[in-house]
């Protein structure tokens, strides 16, 4: 891992990267936010390991402040409250690098799914955009019900 990389220490849990998909789901109730909230619960009681890509902060900010920009910092607040903010640095930039040459894909998953493989972590979503990249991928009900807190 690089410099930049967080090594968050070793634990009985699971090391989760949040997608801007799942956190959105959470954020604006939507289905498959409680499985979200139980997800980040577990985090906050220190059961798993929850992370945030730099890149995802950047789609919450203009996917929400395209309505209101307080409700976008607002968001964002809740969401580092709870998770680890993973910069973009040259591991991850290559990783995502390698992913987005591999298979079309939008620039930001890539960068996600760097994100969760330069940590040894989960991605969180059930976006297919990250299936075949060689990276560790769940669903939040999934996930869910292996922390054991499914609402």
């Amino acid at each position: 891992m690089g410099p930049g990389v967080p090594h968050a220490p070793g634990g009985e849990g699971l090391r989760l990267v949040f997608d801007t998909r799942s956190l959105l789901k959470l954020l604006f109730d939507e289905p498959g936010g409680r499985e979200v909230e139980s997800l980040v619960l577990a985090v906050d009681a220190g059961r798993s390991e929850g992370f945030v890509s730099a890149v995802t902060i950047t789609e919450l900010w203009y996917l929400i402040a395209r309505r209101d920009e307080t409700e976008a910092e607002n968001a964002i607040a809740t969401v580092l409250g709870s998770l680890d903010l993973v910069p973009m640095e040259l591991t991850i930039s290559r990783l995502a690098g390698r992913f987005k040459a591999a298979k079309r894909i939008p620039i930001a998953d890539a960068i996600i799914a760097a994100t969760a493989s330069a940590l040894g972590a989960v991605v969180v979503t059930d976006d297919p955009d990250f299936q075949g990249l060689g990276v560790d991928v769940e669903t939040e009900s999934d996930l869910a019900q292996r922390v054991g807190k499914k609402p």
